[in-house]
């Protein structure tokens, strides 16, 4: 679908889809409603998935030597 198709689709300006499609602009949402709609689409799908969590937990760093020599004059 062009820019110009959605735009008429979701009843917005043409700027305003570039300017969402470049980043210069946020969506509000209803806007976000109305797009996902012109779309075809569910809301979710207009949003990238959030990071999975890691499959293990990090590790635990290993202990740092000491600088310092070790107090012999006990």
């Amino acid at each position: 679908m062009s820019r110009e198709a959605l735009a008429v689709a979701a009843d917005l300006s043409y700027e305003m889809i570039r300017r969402i499609e470049t980043g210069k602009s946020k969506t509000r949402t209803d806007t976000a409603h109305r797009l996902a709609a012109a779309l075809g689409v569910g809301l979710t799908d207009l949003f990238p998935p959030s990071s999975p969590a890691p499959a293990e937990p990090p590790s635990t760093p290993a202990p740092q030597e000491s600088l310092v020599a070790p107090d012999t004059a006990a």
